[in-house]
């Protein structure tokens, strides 16, 4: 992006240098415009070159019809400064909102003398430039697959370090306490909702984008791994969650209880070895079938507490369901014969 706002704003410089006019008097706007345009995404150019050029028109004029008065230039500051601040806290002008009041008070001070040939150099140069910007952009423009492929690895990783935690906490011999599950605890929801911000804006670099049909494979293929990272996210925190508040210390009555806990951590163990083990869209046929085994055996074991103990043992079920429903978003076609129908 550096290297094409660069090339953009020198490219702006040199087309505006032939010109005269205004466009002698303020060359500087026509850069100004290339620097604006260029973003991560085609479609993000357009979007900012329109709202920074409306920015732009509507604090020129704000400061034009200010001028029509006979008011000290202290007054018109303040009235110009004051309204194009309001003005400015319309959603539509976004990232470019303070171009309102700033460009009033450009257009009140720097262009006092001719207001109305320094507005048209002010829109006219930065609109060209940002056309050289918007041109940049399209010749070269960015896919983000390679942030999208960080992101996803970042939540699975970020995942699988949470089971582990969970694993060697029921390891225990005795329930952590309440204190001990915190530091066990990984805050989950920021790196899921910075993958999605990340896929909405390679959705975005996708709009108008020459190069979006020659990737659009791998692109769908991240779309569906993030998509499926997305429900294992939800599954592994319903079940952190329930650990942590049902198998602990000070509760009299655990979730999993003594005998089922070693079980348990086995099962989520072989759950961080899926995730890690994920190529592509799919975890790894060995990684799962360990992981479908140490759930078997969870299951029988729970079975068994259940009789020795005459208790429903709900909450340990909801951690063989919550295994079992993150594994199923995992598993390849060809293994789905083979891995339990209730998945």
């Amino acid at each position: 992006m550096s290297v094409k706002t660069a090339l953009a704003a020198a490219i702006a410089w040199l087309l505006v240098q032939p010109l005269w006019g205004v466009a002698d008097q303020y060359p500087y706007y026509a850069p100004l415009g290339a620097v604006i345009a260029v973003t991560t995404t085609v479609a993000g150019s357009i979007r900012e070159t329109m709202t920074g050029l409306a920015a732009i028109l509507v604090g020129a004029l704000l400061a034009l019809s200010v001028r029509l008065t006979d008011l000290p230039v202290v007054v018109d500051i303040g009235i110009v400064v004051g309204i194009g601040t309001v003005l400015s806290g319309l959603r539509w002008f976004g990232a470019k909102a303070a171009w309102v009041p700033i460009t009033g008070l450009f257009v009140l001070i720097i262009g006092r003398q001719d207001a109305v040939d320094y507005t048209a150099a002010y829109l006219g140069l930065t609109g060209l430039g940002a056309g050289v910007g918007i041109a940049v952009n399209v010749a070269f423009p960015p896919l983000a697959l390679t942030p999208m492929a960080d992101s996803i690895s970042r939540l699975r990783g970020l995942l699988a370090a949470q089971l582990d935690e969970l694993a060697e906490g029921l390891l225990h011999e005795e329930p952590l306490t309440s204190e001990q599950w915190h530091h066990r605890q990984k805050s989950i929801r920021p790196t899921t909702e910075e993958m999605q911000k990340v896929i909405g804006h390679a959705t975005d670099a996708r709009r108008a984008n020459w190069r979006a049909r020659r990737w659009s494979e791998t692109a769908e293929l991240r779309y569906q791994q993030s998509r499926s990272l997305q429900h294992v996210a939800f599954l592994i925190e319903d079940m952190t969650s329930l650990v942590v508040d049902r198998e602990r210390a000070e509760r009299d009555e655990a979730a999993l209880g003594p005998r089922l806990r070693p079980y348990a951590a086995h099962a989520l163990l072989a759950m961080a070895e899926v995730l890690r083990s994920v190529r592509g869209q799919t975890a790894g046929a060995e990684e799962l079938q360990e992981a479908d085994a140490a759930v078997g055996k969870l299951v029988e074991e729970i079975r068994k507490e259940r009789d020795r103990s005459a208790t429903d043992l709900f909450a340990a079920g909801t951690v063989v369901t919550g295994v079992r429903r993150a594994m199923a978003s995992l598993v390849p076609e060809d293994l789905r014969d083979e891995l339990p129908s209730d998945w």
